[in-house]
């Protein structure tokens, strides 16, 4: 602290001239030095984190010898050259993480005065085979297992990382890379953070799936059945799959009475290894991701509809609470889905909408219990239940607890109806 504080000194010797033996006029400096050390700590006080997910920038031209990411906004540019063979340095074919070669450079700048931090989130590739890294200013700083980090700390405008020949991850006998999914950068600018901290009370778009067909010796065909958003991708490190990127990863235990298909209605309240139920207390689960790390917790209680398409995609419709009281609820339209066996062999589903399969998203509004009329919605039910009504973009537009009669006005529109009665699809005239 004296350092800095003489170092201020020195640098505004009009206010802060301390070249003097005399007493007096070091007793006058006091109020001055006091505000010097005040202006700086203002100085250290101003600071923001911005946050750069490379899978928000992919870009398939691999023309160029020079791969370069930046976004006006938040200030920040990356620029990363060929390696020492003239690999290319850019993204995996995934478009989730970015590939830095052994033998190049990337140059990291901001148009803030001054970058002090910069953290890399590593992809499993970027764990396998993390390299050492040079520095042209500052301190960088690696680790790997268990923690797999790439740090710098220093204060400049612009970093230069040269990616070392050596790795230190799981694949050390292979050349180093320096393979991330997102950089994080702390600058002496101001304006809000970038909040990418996992949290389960985020709620990401589910847009992409896949399934896994597991038998039971109860009987039943167990599914799991896997959606996520766009920003999550899968790794491996020392041959265990990772979870990677930022969003929300859902997996959901199916027990259908078809090995081939679970299209249908499931709810937890039936119980695991019952036909129709939806699994839970220790086998569904929602995550939420980011920063390199997944906030998790079983589902403990909900119900899922799934339906099909005649083009062969899935529609899910969830509503489900996790063993933290959070509540999901959504819908995930048109999912394309590979299917795979327990062993990782593909797996056929049989996922034609026909009369007689049970279609959560079915077109065809089922008469006289979810119809729409005169600008409005009408659900009748036998039994007092909730209805809820979403748009085509998965938001819910409108709810009703505990009730046998609802009449929702609604504009023009396609809409999807959960209700006691099932899920249909209706149109606003």
């Amino acid at each position: 602290m004296f350092l800095f504080v003489v170092k201020l000194i020195a640098v505004d010797h009009f206010f802060c001239n301390f070249a003097t033996n005399s007493m007096q006029k070091l007793l006058n400096m006091k109020k001055i030095v006091l505000l010097c050390s005040f202006l700086a700590l203002a100085n250290v006080v101003s600071a923001r984190t911005v946050k750069l997910t490379m899978s928000d920038y992919f870009t398939t031209d691999a023309s160029n010898s020079t791969f370069v990411v930046s976004d006006t906004d938040k200030g920040i540019t990356l620029t990363a050259g060929k390696g020492t063979y003239g690999a290319k340095s850019g993204y995996f074919a995934n478009g989730g993480d970015v590939r830095v070669q052994f033998g190049a450079t990337l140059k990291v700048t901001t148009t803030d005065p001054h970058i002090t931090q910069i953290e890399f989130i590593l992809s499993s590739q970027g764990k396998e085979r993390l390299p050492e890294l040079q520095v042209d200013n500052g301190v960088a700083q690696v680790t790997n297992d268990p923690d797999y980090t790439a740090m710098w700390d220093g204060n400049a405008q612009t970093v230069t990382f040269t990616v070392g020949n050596n790795s230190y991850g799981s694949k050390s006998k292979e050349k180093g890379q320096l393979c991330f999914t997102a950089i994080r950068i702390v600058t002496d600018g101001s304006g809000a953070d970038d909040d990418d901290t996992p949290d389960l009370t985020k709620e990401y778009p589910l847009t992409q799936g896949r399934a896994f067909y597991w038998g039971t010796s109860s009987g039943c065909s167990n599914f799991s059945v896997e959606l996520y958003s766009d920003g999550i991708y899968f790794g491996t490190v020392d041959g265990e799959e990772t979870i990677e990127g930022t969003g929300t990863y859902a997996t959901f235990d199916i027990f259908s009475d078809n090995q081939h298909s679970f299209i249908g209605a499931y709810s937890t309240t039936v119980g695991t290894d019952k036909v129709g139920g939806l699994a839970a207390g220790g086998i569904s689960q929602w995550h939420v991701c980011g920063r390199g790390d997944c906030a998790s917790d079983y589902i403990v209680s909900g119900s899922l509809s799934v339906g099909c398409t005649p083009s062969g995609k899935y529609n899910f419709v969830y509503d489900v609470v996790d063993g933290a009281g959070n509540k999901h609820q959504g819908q995930a339209l048109g999912i394309a889905l590979q299917a795979f066996t327990e062993n990782g062999d593909s797996y056929t589903l049989s996922n034609v909408c026909t009369d007689a399969d049970v279609d959560a998203l079915s077109p065809v509004e089922m008469a006289a219990t979810v119809y729409a009329i005169d600008g409005q919605i009408v659900v009748n039910q036998s039994v007092a239940s909730d209805v809820a009504v979403y748009d085509l973009l998965g938001r819910c537009v409108a709810r009703y607890a505990a009730c046998t009669q609802t009449v929702v006005p609604m504009a023009r529109g396609i809409y999807v109806v959960q209700s006691g009665a099932g899920v249909a699809k209706v149109v606003v005239r």
